[in-house]
């Protein structure tokens, strides 16, 4: 692990702590929750098609511990089918594939918003 990695770990717990949002991480499937804090983060990419025609696609993220995510007492991966709530109420789909940032003790996680 690098010396930017370890200090980045180390900073963690704080920047998680000043920045992050508590939220319920659910595998529906087993029945299993779990409350921790995650940071949004939100893309948007602009492009221009062939014709001129201006696009935006935008995506959401959540990024949060690896060590936080346990789902009955065992460490758990994230997975398509499981879902996120906000303190807002707010609903999300975990979406297909999740990344384990290199050298890092994250999880980025794509989401869906399921609208009301």
């Amino acid at each position: 692990m690098s010396i930017f990695s370890q200090a980045m770990a180390a900073a963690l717990p704080a920047f998680y702590s000043a920045f992050g949002r508590t939220v319920a991480y659910s595998r529906p499937s087993t029945g299993q929750s779990v409350s921790l804090v995650g940071r949004f983060a939100k893309n948007t990419v602009d492009m221009v098609d062939e014709n001129g025609l201006h696009l935006r696609a935008e995506s959401e993220d959540l990024y949060v511990r690896q060590a936080d995510l346990a789902l009955g007492g065992a460490a758990a991966v994230p997975a398509r089918g499981d879902t996120v709530t906000d303190a807002d109420g707010n609903l999300y789909d975990v979406q297909a594939g999740q990344a384990e940032l290199r050298d890092s003790a994250e999880w980025r996680i794509p989401l869906r918003r399921v609208d009301s």
